[in-house]
């Protein structure tokens, strides 16, 4: 075949078009997009449970709510600890033990809605006294509004609300001394339960996290919650849903305590909008949420 190619025509430039200045792209995408960098934050698989803490933290900026308090029951070493412990924020306080000593300056601090607990077992290691003392003392933020201080009996005004989130392995949960405390008591019901366990393809994914040595260069995960109580509708039709949802997880004959909960966890995702009125959205995304609240939990 003879000839060459025939010499391509240049043609004439076009001008380019002025590009209007481009926004800085931030690495941590704000809200609910940054947990699917899960491999940046080390919480490979647990994104709901994420999502699950991070609005049970909101529900202490609700006017007329309690903190919503939570007991998160997995397997050891499926992430309990690490999900309350990578929180940050300036309306919750995490601690590895909880005593009375600990106690008295989250009491005393009007900026906290909530305290976090990584191991609730490590409240019943210590001698008798001080867990007596320490299970009274979550007794009272778990219970009703505080309006003194336990220890030299002052007046707190404005009384103080405290949540309280911590975690348990399933056997914990069950053993003789925890069926006493929680079951027996009624204690129980006053904490939301959330139950989880992990599929092997998360079991796979933690894994290749693990061996691609990722972990080492993970860093906490920073909320911003609006503090303040504002006060949140709910529409009438949501609020029948959500009384039909919270017969489904109750965990007592009567269920208020978990109607109580499901609502106030409506309400913290319209915070989360920085709404004053519940949407059908709402209510789907704590729809959605309510398999960990379930006897048999949810796998993630």
């Amino acid at each position: 075949m003879g000839g060459g190619l025939s010499p391509v025509k240049k043609l004439p430039l076009m001008p380019t078009p002025a590009r209007a200045p481009q926004p800085v792209q931030h690495p941590d995408p704000p809200d609910l997009d940054l947990f699917a960098l899960a491999a940046t934050y080390g919480l490979v698989g647990l994104e709901p449970v994420v999502d699950v803490v991070r609005t049970l933290l909101w529900t202490g900026q609700i006017a007329g709510e309690r903190p919503a308090s939570a007991i998160i029951v997995a397997p050891i070493g499926s992430g309990k600890t690490s999900v309350m412990e990578k929180l940050k924020t300036t309306t919750a306080e995490f601690l590895s033990d909880f005593t009375s000593q600990n106690a008295r300056g989250i009491i005393r601090n009007d900026k906290l809605s909530h305290v976090m607990i990584g191991d609730f077992l490590s409240v019943l290691g210590h001698k008798t006294g001080t867990v007596v003392l320490s299970l009274n003392l979550i007794a009272k933020m778990t219970g009703e509004e505080i309006l003194s201080d336990p220890w030299t009996g002052e007046p707190i005004k404005p009384g103080r609300k405290i949540g309280v989130i911590t975690a348990i392995p399933p056997d914990g949960l069950v053993d003789r001394k925890m069926d006493k405390l929680l079951w027996k008591s009624g204690f129980a019901s006053r904490f939301i339960l959330i139950r989880y366990h992990y599929t092997e393809e998360t079991i796979r994914r933690i894994h290749e996290f693990i061996e691609s040595d990722a972990y080492t260069r993970v860093k906490p995960i920073e909320l911003e919650i609006e503090r303040g109580q504002v006060a949140v509708d709910i529409p009438p039709s949501i609020s029948h849903n959500i009384n039909l949802l919270a017969k489904s997880i109750q965990h007592d004959p009567i269920g208020a305590r978990a109607h109580h909960h499901l609502r106030s966890l409506v309400k913290a995702r319209a915070r989360m909008r920085h709404d004053n009125k519940a949407n059908e959205e709402d209510f789907k995304a704590i729809e959605i949420m309510s398999g960990f609240f379930t006897k048999a939990g949810k796998r993630i």
